[in-house]
């Protein structure tokens, strides 16, 4: 008598690195279903090492959790996808820009946070543009950033009507029959 094998659901574990939290969750492979979602603050002053111990721990957490709600084994899970705000290096270290004052950085080896690690964070990325003059658009904008607050860089430049989605795209409502 043949007995046909069951075949196992499998897991993909995504991991979203932000400036403000890490968060991360896991799903089933076909996108169908999300389990163990958790998350915590970034905390940038740890350096490097402190926020990668921080998103290793959440992924063991996530892990465990969606062990115990699908009785899933380890080697169900098949991959892990990170999403962050620069790259990220095995050899030559990472790059993590984490919003208007902080960065963590790891270039070579060397740990870096807060200012330091910003200012690196800002030249790679200035680095990889890949025209002379998005440079130089970019370095402005830097240099704004640093003077002026961001609420001074973005009041009275578009109306609130203007600002809207559909304005800004030029969509037209559609009037259903019988509508006022």
């Amino acid at each position: 008598m043949a007995t046909k094998k069951r075949h196992q659901q499998q897991y993909i574990i995504g991991v979203d690195l932000g400036g403000t939290n890490i968060v991360v969750g896991a799903m089933s492979a076909d996108g169908k279903h999300h389990y163990g979602m958790r998350s915590i603050p970034t905390s940038a002053e740890l350096g490097a090492e402190g926020v990668a111990d921080r998103i290793v721990g959440l992924i063991e957490g996530v892990i465990l959790d969606t062990i115990a709600q699908t009785s899933a084994n380890r080697r169900d899970f098949i991959g892990v996808g990170i999403g962050a705000p620069g790259p990220l290096d095995r050899d030559k270290g990472l790059v993590v820009d984490l919003g208007p004052r902080h960065a963590v950085a790891n270039p070579l080896g060397v740990q870096l946070s807060g200012y330091p690690a910003k200012l690196v964070a800002r030249g790679y990325h200035l680095y990889a543009l890949p025209r002379v003059v998005n440079r130089w658009a970019v370095v402005l904008a830097y240099l704004t950033d640093v003077f002026f607050p961001r609420t001074v860089l973005s009041m009275g430049l578009v109306s609130e009507a203007e600002a809207q989605f559909m304005a800004s795209e030029g969509i037209q409502l559609l009037k259903l029959a019988g509508a006022e």
